[in-house]
């Protein structure tokens, strides 16, 4: 059962590193950048993201940080014996997560004053769950 644990584990820090790439050669990594991918520039000719693109890749997105969530956090849960330790690290999981996806809805429904919420929720996500996910394969091992 470790060894499928473990191996789960791997597969979730490889895919929060590869998806922290990707987001930041899709989106870029600063307000500009989103920006500019959002709602396009005339001066470069970069065309805005359409409604349908957006709202696909959000719920994809939100579809993976769920499952993500789900697993890093039940894997946490079993390994860790600390009450207090598990509900910082679910709680900030969480947190982060739901404001990384309400930060991207409201950068291109609401604001663009959300675009920092997106950008701050993302390394914050990103820096936690693969702290988390490294913390358990080390207690795996």
């Amino acid at each position: 059962m470790s060894l499928i644990i473990r191996s789960l584990l791997i597969f979730t820090a490889l895919f929060v590193a590869v998806n922290a790439a990707v987001l930041n050669g899709l989106f870029g990594s600063d307000y500009d950048e989103v920006y500019k991918t959002l709602f396009g520039d005339e001066e470069t000719f970069l065309d805005p993201l359409s409604k349908e693109s957006f709202y696909l890749y959000l719920h994809t997105t939100s579809f993976f940080v769920t499952m993500l969530f789900s697993i890093i956090s039940s894997i946490f849960i079993r390994l860790f014996d600390s009450v207090t330790m598990q509900k910082i690290v679910v709680w900030s999981i969480f947190l982060s997560s739901s404001s990384l996806l309400i930060g991207l809805f409201g950068a291109f429904e609401i604001s663009k004053h959300f675009i920092w919420l997106y950008i701050i929720s993302f390394y914050i996500w990103t820096i936690v769950t693969m702290s988390v996910s490294l913390c358990c394969i080390w207690r795996t091992w």
